[in-house]
């Protein structure tokens, strides 16, 4: 995501919520983003700290034969498409 998007997507929120937000970046840091190793590695941190997929819950993805996590009603791979607004690169088939 552009610096541009985090400050417009902020600047909409803090109307909306009626808040002062605020987003700063470090001098010389605008626009540099993580590698794609390192995003990566924070993807695979965010998808197992989703936990297990429970297989007596469905998820309730469209045609999806995953199971739940806790506390959602969501995959671990659809769970972690939506947070993140892309798709899951970890979409290997589940162990239940």
């Amino acid at each position: 995501m552009d610096p541009h998007d985090v400050r417009r997507l902020a600047q909409e929120f803090s109307t909306e919520a009626n808040i002062a937000v605020e987003v700063d970046f470090p001098e010389g840091a605008e626009g540099v983003w993580p590698t794609p190793e390192a995003q990566l590695l924070a993807d695979r941190s965010f998808y197992d700290f989703l936990g297990p997929e429970c297989s007596d819950k469905p998820c309730q993805h469209v045609n999806c034969q995953r199971g739940a996590i806790s506390q959602s009603v969501l995959c671990s791979v659809h769970h972690f498409e939506s947070v993140r607004g892309r798709t899951c690169p970890f979409n290997i088939t589940p162990k239940i």
